[in-house]
Protein backbone atom coordinates (compact mmCIF):
# COMPACT_ATOMS: atom_id res chain seq x y z
CA UNK A 1 0.00 0.00 0.00
CA UNK A 2 1.80 3.49 -1.21
CA UNK A 3 0.73 6.70 1.17
CA UNK A 4 -0.86 7.79 -1.77
CA UNK A 5 -3.62 4.80 -1.35
CA UNK A 6 -3.25 5.48 1.86
CA UNK A 7 -4.50 9.16 2.01
CA UNK A 8 -6.01 9.03 -0.78
CA UNK A 9 -8.91 6.03 1.21
CA UNK A 10 -9.76 4.48 -0.94
CA UNK A 11 -11.26 2.33 1.80
CA UNK A 12 -12.33 5.07 4.61
CA UNK A 13 -12.03 3.65 8.23
CA UNK A 14 -10.63 2.92 11.38
CA UNK A 15 -7.20 0.89 10.55
CA UNK A 16 -6.03 -1.19 13.85
CA UNK A 17 -2.25 -1.77 13.81
CA UNK A 18 -0.51 -4.13 15.38
CA UNK A 19 1.90 -1.92 18.08
CA UNK A 20 5.30 -2.27 16.98
CA UNK A 21 4.96 -2.89 13.10
CA UNK A 22 6.88 -1.16 10.73
CA UNK A 23 5.06 1.31 8.77
CA UNK A 24 8.36 3.94 7.07
CA UNK A 25 7.59 7.45 7.27
CA UNK A 26 6.88 7.77 3.28
CA UNK A 27 3.61 5.58 4.14
CA UNK A 28 2.15 7.50 7.13
CA UNK A 29 2.95 11.05 5.87
CA UNK A 30 0.18 12.32 2.98
CA UNK A 31 2.05 12.99 -0.73
CA UNK A 32 1.85 17.08 -0.14
CA UNK A 33 0.33 19.67 2.45
CA UNK A 34 -0.02 19.68 5.98
CA UNK A 35 -0.72 17.30 8.25
CA UNK A 36 -2.12 17.25 11.86
CA UNK A 37 -0.82 14.52 13.98
CA UNK A 38 -3.09 13.47 17.61
CA UNK A 39 -1.15 10.95 19.60
CA UNK A 40 -3.66 9.62 22.19
CA UNK A 41 -3.18 7.38 25.35
CA UNK A 42 -5.75 4.38 25.53
CA UNK A 43 -4.44 4.11 28.95
CA UNK A 44 -6.09 7.59 30.14
CA UNK A 45 -9.65 6.96 27.95
CA UNK A 46 -11.29 4.83 31.59
CA UNK A 47 -14.34 6.62 30.61
CA UNK A 48 -15.80 9.14 28.31
CA UNK A 49 -14.44 11.87 30.26
CA UNK A 50 -10.75 10.57 29.26
CA UNK A 51 -11.35 10.19 26.05
CA UNK A 52 -12.97 13.76 25.34
CA UNK A 53 -9.81 15.15 27.46
CA UNK A 54 -7.19 13.07 24.87
CA UNK A 55 -9.40 14.18 22.04
CA UNK A 56 -9.88 18.24 23.74
CA UNK A 57 -5.90 18.21 24.46
CA UNK A 58 -4.42 16.31 21.54
CA UNK A 59 -6.62 17.37 18.49
CA UNK A 60 -6.89 21.14 20.31
CA UNK A 61 -10.37 21.24 20.35
CA UNK A 62 -11.89 24.34 20.27
CA UNK A 63 -13.12 25.82 23.64
CA UNK A 64 -17.00 25.74 22.86
CA UNK A 65 -16.25 21.98 22.92
CA UNK A 66 -19.41 20.29 24.38
CA UNK A 67 -18.01 17.80 26.19
CA UNK A 68 -20.55 14.98 24.74
CA UNK A 69 -20.57 12.53 22.04
CA UNK A 70 -22.27 14.74 19.83
CA UNK A 71 -19.94 17.38 20.28
CA UNK A 72 -16.78 15.49 19.30
CA UNK A 73 -18.49 14.17 16.09
CA UNK A 74 -19.52 17.69 15.55
CA UNK A 75 -15.83 18.66 16.10
CA UNK A 76 -13.97 16.05 14.36
CA UNK A 77 -16.22 16.54 10.89
CA UNK A 78 -15.61 20.54 10.83
CA UNK A 79 -11.89 21.29 11.86
CA UNK A 80 -12.08 24.57 10.00
CA UNK A 81 -9.63 25.67 13.05
CA UNK A 82 -6.64 23.94 11.61
CA UNK A 83 -4.75 25.29 9.13
CA UNK A 84 -4.02 21.46 8.33
CA UNK A 85 -5.88 19.38 5.22
CA UNK A 86 -4.69 16.00 6.43
CA UNK A 87 -5.56 14.27 9.93
CA UNK A 88 -3.84 11.22 11.94
CA UNK A 89 -5.45 10.39 15.23
CA UNK A 90 -3.47 7.05 16.94
CA UNK A 91 -4.86 5.78 19.89
CA UNK A 92 -2.35 3.76 21.85
CA UNK A 93 -3.05 0.96 23.88
CA UNK A 94 -6.43 1.29 22.06
CA UNK A 95 -7.54 -2.38 23.74
CA UNK A 96 -7.74 -0.24 27.00
CA UNK A 97 -9.66 2.85 25.73
CA UNK A 98 -12.79 2.61 27.29
CA UNK A 99 -12.28 -1.09 28.35
CA UNK A 100 -14.82 -1.37 31.04
CA UNK A 101 -17.91 -0.06 28.52
CA UNK A 102 -18.27 -1.51 25.65
CA UNK A 103 -21.06 0.49 24.80
CA UNK A 104 -19.36 3.64 24.89
CA UNK A 105 -16.21 1.76 23.23
CA UNK A 106 -18.80 1.46 20.06
CA UNK A 107 -19.88 4.88 19.90
CA UNK A 108 -15.97 6.05 20.09
CA UNK A 109 -15.20 3.60 17.55
CA UNK A 110 -17.99 4.13 15.56
CA UNK A 111 -17.42 8.34 15.77
CA UNK A 112 -13.66 7.51 14.13
CA UNK A 113 -14.99 5.72 11.45
CA UNK A 114 -17.80 7.89 10.63
CA UNK A 115 -15.48 10.64 10.30
CA UNK A 116 -12.93 9.17 8.26
CA UNK A 117 -16.38 8.16 5.83
CA UNK A 118 -17.48 11.52 6.09
CA UNK A 119 -14.38 13.35 4.98
CA UNK A 120 -13.57 10.55 2.58
CA UNK A 121 -17.25 10.90 0.81
CA UNK A 122 -16.87 14.52 0.92
CA UNK A 123 -16.32 16.46 -2.46
CA UNK A 124 -13.45 18.56 -3.18
CA UNK A 125 -14.39 22.14 -4.03
CA UNK A 126 -13.12 24.36 -6.63
CA UNK A 127 -10.10 26.24 -5.03
CA UNK A 128 -9.54 24.03 -1.78
CA UNK A 129 -7.67 20.96 -1.03
CA UNK A 130 -9.34 18.36 0.08
CA UNK A 131 -9.23 17.04 4.09
CA UNK A 132 -8.63 13.55 4.58
CA UNK A 133 -8.44 11.85 7.88
CA UNK A 134 -7.28 8.56 9.49
CA UNK A 135 -7.37 7.07 12.37
CA UNK A 136 -5.39 4.21 13.59
CA UNK A 137 -6.02 2.44 16.98
CA UNK A 138 -2.28 0.50 17.87
CA UNK A 139 -2.90 -2.81 20.12
CA UNK A 140 -0.66 -5.57 21.09
CA UNK A 141 0.23 -8.00 18.36
CA UNK A 142 -1.43 -10.78 20.38
CA UNK A 143 -5.17 -9.20 20.68
CA UNK A 144 -4.94 -7.39 17.92
CA UNK A 145 -7.63 -9.78 16.63
CA UNK A 146 -9.86 -8.84 19.43
CA UNK A 147 -8.88 -5.13 19.28
CA UNK A 148 -10.35 -5.37 15.22
CA UNK A 149 -13.66 -7.24 16.48
CA UNK A 150 -14.19 -4.75 19.23
CA UNK A 151 -14.01 -2.04 16.41
CA UNK A 152 -16.93 -4.09 14.63
CA UNK A 153 -17.15 -5.25 11.43
CA UNK A 154 -13.98 -6.02 10.49
CA UNK A 155 -14.52 -6.77 7.08
CA UNK A 156 -10.96 -7.75 5.53
CA UNK A 157 -7.05 -7.64 6.17
CA UNK A 158 -3.99 -5.61 4.01
CA UNK A 159 -0.85 -5.84 4.36
CA UNK A 160 0.82 -2.71 5.83
CA UNK A 161 4.87 -2.70 5.85
CA UNK A 162 5.81 -5.68 8.17
CA UNK A 163 2.83 -5.40 10.05
CA UNK A 164 -0.49 -6.50 9.53
CA UNK A 165 -3.63 -3.90 9.28
CA UNK A 166 -7.07 -4.43 9.63
CA UNK A 167 -9.58 -1.98 8.40
CA UNK A 168 -13.35 -1.76 9.84
CA UNK A 169 -15.61 -0.10 8.40
CA UNK A 170 -18.64 1.54 10.18
CA UNK A 171 -22.60 0.88 9.75
CA UNK A 172 -24.36 3.98 8.83
CA UNK A 173 -26.40 5.70 11.42
CA UNK A 174 -26.79 8.23 13.84
CA UNK A 175 -24.98 8.23 17.31
CA UNK A 176 -27.27 7.60 20.31
CA UNK A 177 -27.43 11.18 22.35
CA UNK A 178 -25.35 11.07 25.16
CA UNK A 179 -25.48 12.80 28.51
CA UNK A 180 -23.17 15.79 28.35
CA UNK A 181 -20.65 15.44 30.43
CA UNK A 182 -18.03 17.98 31.91
CA UNK A 183 -14.40 17.05 31.78
CA UNK A 184 -12.85 17.36 35.98
CA UNK A 185 -12.93 21.47 36.61
CA UNK A 186 -15.26 22.52 34.17
CA UNK A 187 -19.13 22.55 34.42
CA UNK A 188 -21.37 21.85 31.64
CA UNK A 189 -24.36 24.91 30.96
Amino acid sequence: MSNATWWTQDVAGVRVVPTGSALSVARALPPTGLIYSARMRGQEMHDSDGVFTQFYETLRLPDHFGWNWNALRDCLTDLHWHSAKHFLVTIDDAHAALSGNSEEREILFRTLNDTANFWARKPELPGQEKVTFQAVLLCPPEIQGRCSAKCGRSEYLSSCGSGVMATARGRSGRLRKARPQSPPGRSTP
